[in-house]
């Protein structure tokens, strides 16, 4: 995922980093805040993410 990242960012003139810089930072810390989750921490989030999904289905 960090990698999807780095790469997107690569791919964004100058123009564009400024202008997503906070949402880029927002999904780093994101991507941060799930490294070392046990298992069942991994679960719970998967669970969440895709309950979050059915909800925004349209």
């Amino acid at each position: 995922m960090e990698t999807n990242l780095a790469s997107m960012e690569a791919n964004l003139d100058e123009k564009d980093k400024f202008k997503h810089k906070e949402d880029i930072q927002n999904n780093r810390n994101h991507l941060n805040s799930l490294k070392g989750k046990s298992s069942a921490e991994w679960k719970e989030y998967a669970t969440k993410c895709m309950i979050e999904i059915m909800d925004n289905k349209v």
